[in-house]
């Protein structure tokens, strides 16, 4: 979404390292998506998670380092953060917050 149109898939980038995405900050890099891989079984919530191949590749740093995805498994009120830019639909116009926010779940 970019002014409340839709973006084309061939034009969608994301940006790694930021924190204010309205400033372009300096360790920001903005990376093509240059392949979309859905989860087979996506079909609401259950399966919400989505693979970006990413040209350039990233160079992790201070500012950009990948997460990892293993077999813990995590107890029932293990206290965990959720942290995105959280895109919200506001009087039927969608609206980016330019800090990135941090909420515990």
């Amino acid at each position: 979404m970019k002014n409340g149109t839709i973006v084309p898939d061939s034009e969608k980038t994301v940006v790694v390292g930021a924190h204010d995405v309205t400033v372009g900050e300096e360790h920001q890099r903005r990376h093509r998506v240059k392949r979309f891989v859905t989860h087979p079984k996506y079909h609401n919530v259950d399966y919400d998670v989505m693979l970006l191949q990413l040209e350039p590749r990233i160079e992790y740093n201070r500012d950009a380092s990948p997460i990892c995805f293993d077999s813990t498994t995590f107890t029932p009120g293990t206290e965990c953060v959720a942290t995105g830019w959280e895109i919200c639909l506001v009087r039927i116009t969608f609206s980016l917050h330019a800090l990135l926010q941090e909420a515990p779940v």
